[in-house]
């Protein structure tokens, strides 16, 4: 048993070889994850055929209960005194 550890090669391992069709489609999505970035948009879905992909930012993961629990209330007017009803009416009296 021995406590060396493996040495690290000065050259990285080569990727496996792409084929046209999948450097095509990287940099499709390379391309449209730019487009996402540059807009104001937060996310972008593309679909062709049966295949479909969908890009977000990473606001667009935010919680929905964060957002809402950080928009402010409404302001409802209050009057500054209670407000008075006129007195009851009284049915006439039929003699």
């Amino acid at each position: 048993m021995s406590d060396r550890q493996p040495e690290a090669t000065s050259t990285p391992a080569e990727p496996a070889p792409m084929s046209a069709e999948t450097a095509s489609l990287l940099s499709l999505i390379d391309r449209l994850g730019s487009l996402l970035e540059r807009s104001d948009l937060i996310e972008l879905e593309v679909e062709s055929g049966e295949t479909g992909i969908v890009l977000r930012k990473p606001s667009a993961l935010m919680p929905v209960a964060v957002a809402a629990a950080a928009a402010p209330a409404p302001a409802v007017p209050r009057p500054s005194r209670p407000t008075q009803l006129p007195p009851p009416r009284t049915p006439p009296r039929h003699r």
